[in-house]
């Protein structure tokens, strides 16, 4: 066997080697803080990114197979929403102006749409037939989406959610 059909062999390998590691890389980049269970299939948890950064985050989704062991998330997924904390921050504003009866749809058009951070865009679409909205990220590679119901929301953003969410971060600057 020749050295360039060795090097290609190897180059081969290379990638899935590339793939298990970028599954392992979320636990080894995000420390979890917080699990919250909103009702038996969606949870808020929050993470510490272990940058010299620290950049919190707040992810969203549905408890799904693969994604969770024991209490603990492992892989971002495109069921969810994983948003910087200023992002968490003006969804649930947005959240309440929804629920207040401040911003209201009555097709599918967009409820709210903003950017609070360069690259990123979260929208919200009215769900037709249910009280609920389709909530996204969108980034320059990806979207994300996550159907919620008006009772899961008012969780989402009731005090206990908020406190929690507030006291793990504020026991991670202490850390």
């Amino acid at each position: 066997m020749s050295s360039s059909e060795n090097s290609s062999d190897n180059s081969q390998q290379q990638p899935n080697c590339k793939k298990s590691s970028y599954r392992k890389s979320f636990s080894q980049e995000f420390e979890q803080l917080l699990n919250v269970e909103i009702c038996p299939t969606l949870w808020v948890a929050v993470h510490k990114s272990r940058s010299s950064q620290g950049s919190m985050f707040v992810d969203i989704r549905r408890k799904k197979e693969g994604q969770w062991r024991g209490s603990k998330i492992y892989i971002p997924t495109t069921q969810g929403l994983f948003l910087k904390y200023p992002e968490y921050e003006k969804l649930k504003q947005k959240f309440e102006d929804w629920l207040s009866g401040l911003l209201l749809a009555e097709t599918m058009e967009k409820v709210f749409e903003f950017s609070e951070l360069t690259g990123r865009t979260v929208f919200a679409q009215q769900v037709i037939g249910a009280k609920g909205l389709t909530v996204g990220l969108k980034t320059e590679t990806k979207q994300s989406c996550l159907v919620l119901h008006r009772s899961e929301i008012t969780k989402i953003i009731s005090n206990s959610v908020a406190d929690a969410i507030g006291a793990a971060m504020c026991q991670s600057l202490y850390d």
